[in-house]
């Protein structure tokens, strides 16, 4: 059976194609003022931490970086300050970026913010998720206040309505902090870190539970519900695990209409680690920037991750060179310095 949704599976190619085109050699860095603002106080928030990997890319090139937490309950006078401390900085202009929120205080400051601004001021919405309604719907409802949605579903994006969808632009942020993630002395073992609120997930889990008692596999699994805050683990906890695990599973949100490339599945690459995803065959944007068999590995039942594992363990699949050829690629599509070009480029109009 074809799940490949056909109606947008080529402009999927074409988007992601252009993305892995070489940055444009004339792009600059401009001098702007950027103006991060953080949703809630709540630090290891993922909408948080998608925030401070953009900062990360920010930095690389020296740009000039005001970050404000908590923005949602910033009083007036509190964003008047603001103003009139932008305006002491002589910026001719800034981008204010934030992620795609519904509490009607966030996006009362942001109007209030663009006021305040006047011309000078220009807004960036890094949308974390497209493949739930509520999200589409949001962002269809948001779009006025924005300039640019950065997004990293090309398959969700197609579901916006053809009015905004000009003001989305893909780019695969997840993964972008290298500071974070990168490859340590390798254990032998493999790690899962994630939520396990799907069935699919934990369908999955239970299998590589028994199937690695059978072929005395190490594994780790760090699992979190997000209804409970306490258990979900810290970004350093989470990153170390990664830098020190020689082999990673992700499990993607997927359905027969869309698939998102995972900020664990980036991340493992980044962190050297043998990446095993569970993308489908027939389609799919991981599989599109990476080859599998080659960069990672790839299974889409139960029966192949069986496979795989025994695999492993029995040294007929070359493990080294697969986590050695993933992570080079990935740091020949995600470098630092070439998602900040390509970032230019579209902030930029290039």
């Amino acid at each position: 059976m074809d799940l490949r949704p056909r109606h947008n599976y080529k402009k999927v190619e074409e988007v992601i194609d252009s993305f892995l085109q070489p940055p444009l050699k004339n792009v600059t860095f401009s001098d702007k003022l950027w103006l991060i603002l953080y949703p809630s106080p709540q630090l290891e928030h993922m909408s948080n931490h998608v925030l401070r990997d953009f900062v990360t890319l920010l930095r690389f090139t020296n740009q000039r970086v005001i970050e404000v937490i908590n923005f949602g309950d910033l009083q007036e006078a509190e964003l008047l300050k603001i103003r009139d401390d932008i305006e002491s900085l002589g910026y001719e202009s800034l981008w204010s970026v934030s992620v795609l929120h519904a509490k009607s205080n966030f996006i009362k400051n942001l109007m209030r913010l663009g006021d305040l601004s006047g011309n000078k001021y220009k807004a960036l919405c890094i949308v974390n998720d497209l493949w739930r309604t509520f999200d589409k719907k949001l962002a269809e409802e948001m779009s006025p206040l924005y300039n640019i949605f950065l997004h990293f579903d090309p398959f969700g994006v197609l579901e916006i309505s053809e009015k905004i969808s000009s003001k989305f632009k893909l780019f695969p942020i997840n993964g972008s902090n290298q500071k974070l993630f990168y490859p340590e002395v390798k254990v032998e073992e493999i790690i899962f870190s994630g939520s396990i609120n799907s069935a699919h997930r934990r369908c999955v889990l239970d299998y590589l539970v028994k199937k690695s008692k059978e072929t005395d596999m190490r594994l780790k699994i760090n699992a979190f519900d997000y209804q409970n805050q306490k258990n979900i683990p810290t970004m350093k906890h989470y990153a170390s695990s990664l830098n020190s695990a020689a082999i990673s599973l992700d499990l993607s949100r997927k359905s027969a209409t869309h698939t998102l490339i995972t900020g664990r599945s980036l991340e493992s690459l980044a962190s050297g680690c043998l990446l095993i995803s569970d993308e489908p065959k027939e389609f799919g944007p991981l599989s599109l920037f990476f080859t599998p068999d080659k960069d990672y590995l790839l299974f889409n039942s139960l029966e192949e991750l069986g496979e795989i594992i025994v695999g492993l363990k029995a040294g007929r699949l070359d493990k080294r060179e697969i986590q050695k050829t993933g992570h080079f690629n990935f740091l020949k599509n995600f470098a630092q310095e070439r998602l900040s070009r390509k970032l230019f480029e579209i902030v930029e109009g290039r």
